[in-house]
């Protein structure tokens, strides 16, 4: 408690964020649900996705069997890929949400596996091309569900293996194109799926306006199991309402409204440390959650960011308890601030004509 506020300048909301500024950094930030993560079956994406790659392998080595006209090989590697698969989907259906990271990193690996194994086995070269087509599937579902440098490296370990199968199994020339050609692929799939998603993520959690996060950003932080889901005690919760922001917005229009919001933003960026979490909640409404602090020292922060805001506001603390919902510890940090809101009333009967006054 009490470790003094970092003093240091804000530069632009995306840097800012991915500063760990606003409470997350860029590594965190990777793991933010997409715009596009729904839920199939109680599944989160990571899950349902590779349930329906592995059915996928299944139905096309059953097929393998069933249609005469395909040559596939030898059954020793089609079987066992077979069952293995059928395992693999059973398992993540079952455990849906509870399905561990390290089970799905074990089913990465053992596709990197799979897939040397059959570019050694096919008994045609054309077979060989076929199978490093897996690289490609590998690199696009670890780009769309890891971390960046987690993409990068499966696309690198497929990559490896496959590489290393052609010399080993001392297998046509020709096939280090193709191999080239895959891995090209996996790599710009890698790269452009993590700007883009990147990107969405950042539009998800972060508010455009302020660089702080936003609503999502403070759900996905403090649930489980975000990073921040088991704070250390003590910790605290700084709610901050502006005074008279209507009469900003209706006498100064909403660019100026914009410009009291956007300096509140820098404000609270100057002034918070680089755990604490700082989200505007939507309209002229803030939040911050700070670990390892107790109620004087938010106070004290409070007090600093009271001179740091230019515009007239109401704040309000409360301490987030070990076993209390974070909702109901904003909520006691809300009726606070509400009591500090209608003391300022008191002693200056129009903060809507001060607020005015310190936005032009």
């Amino acid at each position: 408690p009490g470790v003094a506020p970092s003093r240091r300048e804000p530069s632009n909301a995306y840097t800012a964020f991915t500063r760990g500024r606003s409470g997350l950094d860029a590594r965190e930030l990777r793991r933010v649900p997409s715009p596009t993560d729904h839920r199939f079956w109680r599944m989160p994406v990571p899950i349902w996705t590779l349930a329906l790659w592995f059915f996928g392998a299944v139905i096309v080595v059953v097929g393998s069997f069933l249609l005469p006209f395909v040559s596939a090989g030898p059954v020793a590697p089609r079987l066992a890929a077979a069952a293995y698969a059928s395992i693999v989907v059973v398992v993540l259906v079952v455990a849906a949400g509870r399905t561990p990271a390290w089970f799905i990193h074990m089913q990465l690996l053992a596709s990197a596996a799979f897939m040397a194994w059959f570019v050694a086995a096919a008994p045609s070269n054309a077979g060989s091309v076929t199978s490093m087509m897996m690289l490609i599937v590998l690199a696009g579902y670890t780009a769309y569900t890891l971390p960046y440098l987690q993409a990068v490296a499966y696309a690198s370990v497929g990559a490896a293996v496959l590489l290393a199968t052609i010399f080993l199994a001392h297998l046509a020339a020709f096939l280090f194109i193709s191999w080239a050609i895959a891995t090209a692929i996996s790599f710009a799939q890698v790269m452009i799926l993590g700007v883009l998603v990147g990107n969405l993520k950042h539009q998800v959690v972060i508010d455009p306006l302020t660089g702080l996060l936003n609503r999502a950003g403070l759900e996905y932080a403090t649930s489980d199991p975000g990073p921040y889901s088991h704070l250390d005690q003590p910790r605290a919760i700084l709610v901050i309402d502006l005074d008279g922001f209507k009469a900003v917005n209706d006498q100064g229009g909403h660019a100026a409204g914009d410009k009291v919001l956007q300096q509140v933003g820098e404000a609270i960026l100057r002034v918070c440390r680089r755990d604490d979490l700082a989200i505007r909640c939507g309209g002229d409404e803030f939040i911050l959650v700070m670990p390892h602090t107790d109620e004087a020292s938010a106070a004290a922060l409070a007090q600093r960011l009271a001179m740091e805001v230019l515009s007239p506001c109401s704040m309000g603390i409360a301490l987030w308890g070990p076993d209390e919902e974070l909702q109901d510890a904003i909520g006691r940090a809300d009726d606070r601030m509400y009591e500090d809101k209608a003391r300022r009333k008191e002693q200056s009967p129009d903060p809507a004509h001060e607020a005015t006054r310190r936005s032009i």
